[in-house]
């Protein structure tokens, strides 16, 4: 999951910089679990964010398959 944190970062949501809201965490999750957790898959993805999760995944696939086919061209 460090790939969601790497997409995320570039698309300029710097996790660190932005203050998690533990109610809504709570309410996902069951439990408090720390915005690195989450990322980094530590915790397990609820079924109310497969779908989510699932997206940005492979949004973070694509983008990592886009930024090796512009390496190659350089």
């Amino acid at each position: 999951m460090d790939d969601i944190a790497a997409l995320l970062r570039g698309a300029g949501l710097d996790v660190a910089s932005h203050q998690q809201d533990r109610d809504s965490t709570i309410s996902v999750y069951g439990k408090d679990v720390t915005f690195q957790s989450v990322l980094k898959g530590r915790v397990p993805t609820p079924d109310v964010a497969r779908d989510f999760m699932k997206a940005v995944t492979t949004a973070a696939h694509k983008a990592r398959v886009e930024e090796a086919r512009e390496g190659e061209k350089k």
